[in-house]
């Protein structure tokens, strides 16, 4: 192993946090939570992204449309007259968009046209159309982003907060998304962003331009996107199961947007002969069926080389709607993935500005420690 690739990121190493009742007036970190859904406005999640994750432009993303089953959801304001907007944030895409219902540029004073129209792909092979502008964004109680590209869709449902690299965005001319409008702004210092989620699940934490050092063990390790300027991927070595270790060596998305972990077949098949369960199949996706009571002290775990990412068996359950139970690990072939199952025991701080991607056992705990990275 080649050390000098991985660089450990502890807390002593962090840059500064923005002391109590100092006013902002140099970059810091931006912290606001975010709710766990599953349906809003009578959509279902799997509905939601079964009609429209075409918009993500690869046939990966799209023939992984049927994983869906939560949103990671928070609200954002728009324009001269704040127009909220409930979106979905999404680390495996890179545009903002709102549905019209939310925002209009005639009601804002503030709106500028850019000439560059919008386009979603979805699924079933039609297009919904919309237009890029520039209007000021910000979250509840933040600092106002100015001049901030999105586009303004026909579309249904809730919008998406893409935060991905910008050579994913779907326009040909490439502008500074979210992540680098914030530091491009002097918001945060850098375009980057960490992702926690809370102990009951149901909600999270998005620290834009930082992390919170009391939710992760020992350090984070960071490591380089496979990928450099695209999708968010980093390689991953192996995945130990049950004490036997299975070679991967090979890049793995990490994906807010999705719900469940892809890996190989040798991988999958090892868990059915320690798991009791049953494969289903849908769309080329192998699912496994399982009881919904799972032993808290045994786990999976997934080895990125300088650092290791444990899962227990009982937090990799995902419950249906109808109280079943599904292994959050899935098999289809070609595609390696982590979703929530994954993020929901790690800590995971994306750098845009550094093209790394750093990885830390989460901790769940009521205090908080939120430093620049």
């Amino acid at each position: 192993m080649n050390m000098l690739i991985f660089i450990y990121l502890c807390a002593v190493a962090l840059a500064y946090a923005l002391p109590e009742g100092q006013a902002r007036n140099a970059p810091a970190p931006l912290s606001f939570p975010f709710t766990v859904a599953k349906k809003i406005d009578n959509i279902s999640a799997r509905e939601f992204w079964a009609q429209k994750r075409g918009f993500k432009r690869d046939s990966f993303s799209e023939r992984l449309t049927n994983m869906q089953d939560i949103f990671y959801m928070m609200n954002i304001y728009l324009g001269s007259n704040k127009l909220k907007s409930y979106v979905i944030i999404d680390t495996g895409s890179s545009d903002l968009w709102v549905p019209s219902t939310d925002y209009s540029a005639n009601s804002s004073t503030t709106s500028q046209n850019t000439d560059q129209k919008f386009g979603i792909q979805y699924i079933d092979g039609s297009i919904t159309r919309g237009d890029y502008v520039l209007d000021s964004f910000q979250f509840e109680n933040s600092p106002v982003v100015p001049n901030l590209q999105f586009a303004v869709s026909d579309a249904q449902g809730p919008g998406v907060l893409g935060i991905g690299n910008r050579a994913e965005e779907a326009v040909r001319d490439k502008y500074d998304n979210l992540p680098w409008a914030l530091q491009k702004a002097g918001i945060t210092p850098k375009a980057s962003y960490s992702m926690y989620l809370g102990q009951d699940k149901d909600s999270g934490v998005v620290i834009f331009g930082g992390v919170d050092t009391e939710k992760y063990e020992g350090c984070l390790t960071k490591y380089p996107v496979h990928d450099s300027g695209k999708s968010l991927t980093i390689e991953m070595k192996s995945i130990v199961v049950d004490g036997t270790n299975i070679d991967v060596a090979s890049p793995y998305y990490i994906d807010s947007g999705t719900s469940l972990c892809f890996v190989g077949q040798e991988i999958f098949n090892l868990l059915g002969k320690l798991i009791e369960s049953k494969v289903v199949t849908d769309n080329g996706v192998d699912y496994r069926v399982v009881s919904c009571t799972q032993p808290a002290d045994k786990y999976l775990q997934f080895d990125f080389g300088a650092n290791t990412i444990s899962i227990s068996y009982a937090d990799m359950i995902v419950q249906n709607d109808d109280g079943s139970c599904l292994l959050g690990i899935a098999h289809q072939d070609g595609h390696q993935l982590l979703g929530s199952v994954f993020m929901r025991s790690a800590y995971v701080y994306f750098d845009l500005t550094d093209q790394t991607i750093s990885l830390g056992q989460g901790k769940h705990s009521d205090s908080s420690n939120i430093v620049s990275a």
